[in-house]
């Protein structure tokens, strides 16, 4: 019974960790998006880029940490043949985010021809 009272705790923790986590994954977003509207001098926007790396790397070291801390206290939970399987989806878990990141690459860059080519038609046009 304890067990399960210290299993539920913990599990509760990795939720709570891992959606704070999330969410700052979620505002960071491509940086250079902000030097815009903030109107950053040369010196400013090095500063703000070199402050927003050194946060995703830190941010990559805590998912990491996360990663390795869940996969850890699964293995004292499952058997053999359970964390294999989670292992197994893991990884094509993994595999298919990857993949859809390069389709948002490719969406992005069709969107940006897209929109240069309807430019490029409405100056012809006039």
């Amino acid at each position: 019974m304890n067990l399960t009272i210290k299993r539920s705790k913990t599990m509760k923790k990795l939720i709570v960790m891992s959606v704070l986590l999330f969410s700052g994954l979620a505002l960071a977003g491509p940086e250079h998006k902000h030097h815009k509207d903030l109107n950053l001098t040369d010196e400013q926007r090095s500063q703000v880029e070199a402050i927003m790396k050194n946060k995703h790397e830190r941010m990559q070291q805590v998912r990491e940490e996360i990663r390795q801390d869940t996969e850890r206290q699964l293995a004292e939970v499952l058997n053999d043949e359970q964390m294999e399987t989670w292992k197994a989806k893991q990884k094509k878990r993994a595999k298919a985010m990857k993949k859809n990141k390069k389709n948002k690459k490719k969406m992005k860059h069709k969107k940006q021809h897209r929109r240069e080519h309807k430019r490029l038609m409405k100056e012809d046009n006039q």
